[in-house]
């Protein structure tokens, strides 16, 4: 007869087997971008200035703009967001890790009990059970102890519960990362943007100053019969367009200005920032790409965190086919009468073995695993994209970046040959071999290409920047 309980093992073994032959998991369909697939087209120009900085801004030499950006990484709000999204993940993760320990706490209790004399212990209602001897029907049962529990982590699903959290949190570190360096790239996209709109407005100042006397050279010649009014008016017309333009720029500056502000998280306070030249463009690419752009690209490594924290999902799913092994245990004083709770007969042990063993469910637990299968999948499909988009992204920015030096070599070389007839037309004036107006109207090209100048400038610092973030932003694993 004592040998009985032994019996049952060999019939859980045979559960447990039987239960773990439910498991019908769907079969892979996806898998990893392999690093060898990872890299440009050999027709890509690549210059070989190699990886960005950490602190890549401060390539620029802007004390201005260093200071903006310490201001944005110290005050702005888009940072918020993804730093309390670590937090939670974190608090995830500590959960899932002390999980994984057993829990001790301290149990007491007191329970006043009236029997009803025609239940079950209806014979007690008027006998103490102990003394034998008469009592009421009210009983008072006080228990205190401490109360332990453990699970047996056999098949791993703690750990991979744990695991799955610190993908979770990982990830979270990396859009951090990420949030970082968008927000450092978007201040110093639009500082350039304001220092561009400012370069602009003092040549379309300068602009209007000179049609405004080519207007009143042309009415004055109009008025003593030299010419006829249609330079008046053409020259109005000019400077009108001039206006237009100064009013634009003046509403991108404030645009810009207050997008700045945003960034920043600045107050109320205006926003004053000191007009400078903009700084010289420096292109900056690795003379190789390759899967290391995934250890230096925030994003690709939240996308791989994520792949990792889903193959821990499925195997959460898988465990939940085996049998489940837990411990509890109770090691305190338990009594019905008050007076004798610390008392040595009062002493109490429990020590209870557990087992939970799945072996029908109607399909929930398949049905789930390949939810999480799926949701696996899905995690590796939007790595795999993230990986070619990225290898796209700078692909694209590479090429635009290069055509933009050439744009710019054209543009310097445009402007040297409109400059050389403004200077001529200058030299004729100086000499007195032609008159004020000719050599005024040389000048206005000038000032126009000059202008082109600067936005072909702020694209090519834009596209710079964009270059930069394509290829990590200075971020390391």
């Amino acid at each position: 007869m004592m040998r009985r309980p032994y019996i049952l093992f060999p019939l859980l073994l045979a559960l447990g087997l039987a239960s773990c032959a439910q498991m019908k998991e769907p079969p892979a369909k996806l898998a990893v971008l392999a690093p060898e697939k990872i890299g440009l087209a050999g027709d890509i120009p690549v210059a070989q200035q190699g990886w960005p900085a950490k602190e890549w801004w401060r390539r620029y030499d802007d004390a201005q703009l260093n200071a903006l950006i310490d201001l944005a990484l110290r005050d702005g709000p888009s940072l918020a967001v993804a730093e309390a999204r670590l937090r939670v993940s974190e608090s995830v993760t500590q959960l899932a890790d002390a999980d994984r320990g057993p829990a001790v706490g301290l149990g007491a209790s007191v329970d006043r009990t009236g029997l009803s004399e025609n239940g079950f212990a209806g014979t007690f209602t008027h006998i103490d059970p102990a003394t034998e001897q008469p009592h009421g029907r009210w009983y008072s049962e006080g228990t205190i102890g401490l109360l332990s529990s453990y699970t047996l982590d056999i098949w791993g699903r703690k750990r991979a519960q744990f695991t799955a959290a610190v993908g979770a949190r990982n990830a979270q570190r990396a859009e951090l990362d990420q949030a970082t360096l968008l927000l450092v790239a978007a201040v110093t996209r639009t500082y350039c943007q304001i220092q561009a709109d400012h370069a602009a407005l003092d040549l379309q100042h300068r602009a209007r100053l000179l049609t405004q006397s080519l207007l009143q050279a042309h009415q004055e010649r109009f008025q003593r019969g030299l010419e006829q009014r249609l330079p008046v008016e053409a020259a109005r017309a000019q400077l009108l367009t001039i206006e237009q333009q100064i009013s634009t720029t003046d509403d991108d500056l404030l645009q810009s200005r207050e997008a700045l502000r945003a960034l920043l998280g600045a107050d109320s306070a205006p926003l004053a920032i000191q007009a400078q030249p903009l700084p010289p463009a420096a292109g900056v690419m690795p003379p190789a790409l390759d899967y290391r752009l995934l250890a230096r690209r925030p994003d690709l490594q939240a996308w791989r965190w994520s792949v990792q924290a889903s193959l821990n999902e499925t195997e959460i799913a898988r465990t939940a086919f085996y049998p489940s092994f837990d411990i509890k245990a109770f090691i305190g004083f338990d009594t019905v009468h008050m007076g004798d709770l610390f008392s040595k007969a009062s002493r109490q042990i429990n020590l209870i073995p557990g087992l939970t063993l799945p072996i029908f469910d109607s399909g929930r637990l398949n049905a789930e695993l390949a939810r999480a299968k799926s949701q696996e999948e899905v995690q590796i499909a939007m790595y795999n994209q993230a990986v070619v988009n990225a290898v796209a992204e700078v692909a694209h920015t590479a090429l635009a970046l290069n055509d933009l030096l050439r744009q710019r070599q054209l543009q310097g070389a445009k402007l040297e040959a409109i400059s050389f007839a403004h200077a001529s037309a200058q030299a004729h004036l100086d000499r007195g071999l032609d008159d004020r107006l000719h050599a005024m109207e040389t000048e206005l090209p000038v000032i126009r290409e000059q202008e082109q100048a600067i936005i072909l400038h702020n694209r090519q610092l834009v596209t710079e920047i964009s270059l930069t973030m394509a290829l990590g932003g200075g971020y390391a694993d």
